[in-house]
């Protein structure tokens, strides 16, 4: 964006502790999604690239 001619702004925000309770999502949830969606990444990449291939007999001409 600054290449282009555009200009990074920093604002000032308020940042406020947690009200009530607590998180529920914690390390190990985030890695668990994390987890999951590396096989699905797998498993899609996996599909893609095996073609499958089938031989065609051509009756000779003669």
């Amino acid at each position: 964006m600054i290449r282009r001619g555009g200009e990074v702004v920093s604002i000032e925000v308020n940042h406020r502790n947690r009200e009530m309770g607590i998180s529920k999502y914690g390390m190990w949830d985030r890695l668990s999604v994390a987890a999951r969606d590396l096989l699905g990444v797998m498993w899609l990449a996996s599909r893609g690239s095996k073609p499958k291939v089938s031989v065609i007999h051509r009756a000779d001409k003669g």
